[in-house]
């Protein structure tokens, strides 16, 4: 393996399951006298996106499919008006202001993105990424209203067949109770199968609501691997 003297310790994480790296990285550094370790790091839960709405509520568990449909019917037989849309910035302003909407649905989902947007390195990164997967064509980032007002909002990842969900933020006080985050996250999952993609990501967590929505773990894997 070229270089492989130059160091004696590699570490390598969040690789999903399946990845090349895991069949082909292992057997080279072995063959350069490191000893390698492959291990679990974390899950990664996803849906096997069916070809229509109703076949994917049907894999569902007869509670989460109750729930789905009882949380759609709920939000939308009320008297305020409820939107959903993928937005599409194009000026510099637009941009600006959107980040700023989807930073604010961030601190008010609770103290730990608070405590995350305080770090400027972490806006600075969000501030970047947005437009820059935007340019690519990957950018889904995805906002409910209500009355005209931002209630929550997911940004996602449109790739290669996968929606792959990558952080939220939501107004806990703002119509909260009407279970928004799932609202617009059944809005998005419905759209992705319309759209055709086969996987819908949540990327690593074991969050609960990942399982509620469909998700079936997938391992996360590391490579460790050291000079004896």
């Amino acid at each position: 393996m070229e270089h492989s003297d130059h160091f004696d310790l590699i570490d390598l994480c969040n690789i999903p399951a399946g990845a090349p790296i895991l069949a082909l990285l292992p057997p080279l550094l072995e063959a350069s006298n490191f000893q390698v370790n492959v291990w679990q790091q974390e899950v990664s839960p996803v849906i096997q996106l069916p070809s229509d709405w109703e076949a994917y509520l049907e894999m569902l568990d007869k509670k989460q499919r109750h729930e789905v449909r009882r949380k759609l019917r709920r939000i939308t037989g009320q008297n305020f008006e409820v939107t959903w849309r993928y937005e599409q910035p194009q000026t510099p302003e637009e941009w600006a202001s959107l980040k700023e909407r989807f930073f604010g649905l961030m601190r008010a989902s609770g103290e730990d993105k608070q405590r995350f947007l305080e770090d400027p390195q972490n806006v600075d990164f969000f501030a970047h990424l947005l437009p820059t997967m935007a340019e690519q064509g990957w950018l889904l980032l995805s906002v409910l209203q209500i009355d005209g007002r931002d209630a929550v909002a997911y940004c996602s990842f449109d790739y290669e067949g996968r929606v792959l969900l990558y952080n939220t933020g939501q107004d806990l006080d703002y119509y909260a109770e009407y279970s928004t985050g799932s609202v617009l996250l059944a809005y998005i999952i419905r759209d992705a199968i319309e759209r055709g993609r086969q996987v819908f990501d949540f990327l690593r967590g074991d969050e609960r609501y990942k399982y509620h929505m469909g998700g079936q773990d997938t391992a996360v894997l590391g490579i460790s691997a050291q000079r004896p």
